[in-house]
């Protein structure tokens, strides 16, 4: 589905608005044309392929639900941070960040059919650069967390920021794979959330117009409610198993189910640290217990 944002401004929207194995794109039409992410409905690409030709595009990150339609547009440069990059250019490299190795036929076999194709990534973004289109300019703003060369761009003429995976939806940030972070995360929702946009455009949600600085905070909030239910779980001592038992993050283990244990285990793992860290718990052999 496509929603007109501006002149020069076109959201792909996936399928069930976005949501997983879907992601949302952004055709920028302009002196340059360019697409932000090809996760979009394969009919809407190929739309796009065929009546736009882009000149760039622009990954937000590695995850193959931003990248697995970059194959669309073989003349296209395309352009993401650095790390990111990296892990594009090699199946072997990107299955080991997603920290699915062993597990890559489950997922990608039930998700992705079409399989995992390796990108050359032929321009590097960071911080603080501004791309020109045209009568559009968008600043690129790092926002590691969700992976660590996350990045979500700007319109500052017009306060319309595209999020990437910083997506504001009621589950909250997602940090499964290994080389996530929390802490980098939550940095990065304040980042842009101290933007103040007008308009937030994400891989998963429809746009978000009203009450956004709110939205941002209660995305936050996500991540301090785990604690609180991790805290609550572990007054009595568990192993790592029966912690992923609890199915705190996603609340079930769909199909296929060792790959939402992995994922939810790499993000516990992460909160286990940060409250251990904190003196909040302790791990005495294999059980963890809260404080």
């Amino acid at each position: 589905m496509f929603i007109r944002i501006n002149p020069h401004l076109l959201l792909l929207q996936g399928s069930k608005g976005g949501r997983i194995p879907y992601a949302n794109s952004l055709l920028i039409q302009d002196e340059i044309t360019a697409i932000i992410d090809t996760g979009a409905d394969v009919e809407d690409l190929e739309r796009v392929a065929e009546e736009f030709s882009p000149d760039l595009v622009i990954n937000t990150h590695f995850h193959i639900d931003h990248s697995r339609g970059n194959y669309f547009f073989p003349k296209a440069k395309i352009l993401a941070h650095e790390w990111d990059a990296h892990v594009m250019g090699s199946q072997e490299r990107f299955i080991a960040a997603t920290g699915l190795t062993g597990l890559e036929d489950e997922y990608f076999g039930k998700f992705y059919p079409r399989g995992l194709k390796p990108y050359e990534v032929e321009g590097s973004l960071k911080d603080g650069d501004l791309l020109d289109f045209g009568a559009t300019k968008l600043r690129v703003l790092h926002t590691p967390g969700h992976t660590p060369g996350h990045l979500a761009l700007y319109h500052e003429e017009e306060e319309i920021l595209f999020a990437g995976d910083i997506d504001l939806t009621s589950f909250g940030p997602w940090y499964g794979n290994p080389d996530a972070d929390i802490d980098e995360f939550r940095e990065s929702i304040k980042k842009v959330r101290d933007l103040k946009p007008r308009l937030v455009l994400s891989g998963h949600l429809e746009p978000v117009s009203e009450n956004i600085t709110e939205r941002f905070n209660l995305y936050l909030d996500v991540l301090e409610k785990r604690d609180e239910q991790l805290l609550e779980l572990l007054k009595e001592p568990k192993t790592m198993e029966e912690i992923v038992d609890a199915k705190l993050i996603y609340r079930k283990h769909p199909e296929p189910v060792a790959v939402y244990r992995r994922f939810e285990e790499l993000m516990l793992v992460k909160h286990l640290k940060e409250l251990e860290n904190r003196g909040l718990l302790t791990k005495e052999e294999e059980y963890y217990r809260a404080c």
